[in-house]
């Protein structure tokens, strides 16, 4: 799965959100604080939460294989040829190249394996 930056935004603002709520809830009156505790052990568990997903967004994408087709003029696969699965770095680029053996190729496709 690709980083969604829109998603990465939103987890962020939720934490920083979160986060100044704990902070507001430390300085609660005597008489509120029971029920500030509760709301305190809530929220901090909900920033736990964000921020293991956040970790989960920011990680590798694991790329699954894919099998080129080579096709001849009348559609008929001419050769075939796999570029195994892989894990990119976030941002990360990966290059490979595919040299069919196959005589007439005039179109290919691609699916995941």
């Amino acid at each position: 799965m690709a980083i969604q930056p829109s998603a990465v935004q939103s987890i962020t603002d939720s934490i920083t959100r979160d986060e100044q709520t704990l902070e507001t809830l430390k300085n609660v009156p005597a008489a509120q604080r029971a029920q500030a505790q509760r709301r305190q052990a809530t929220v901090q568990a909900r920033v736990t939460r964000l921020r293991a997903s956040l970790e989960k967004l920011k990680g590798p994408v694991n790329v699954p294989a894919l099998t080129f087709e080579f096709l001849g003029v009348d559609g008929n696969v001419v050769a075939t040829e796999t570029v195994a699965a892989q894990a990119i770095e976030p941002g990360g680029v990966k290059s490979f190249q595919l040299t069919p053996t196959g005589e007439g190729v005039v179109a290919w496709r691609y699916k995941s394996s």
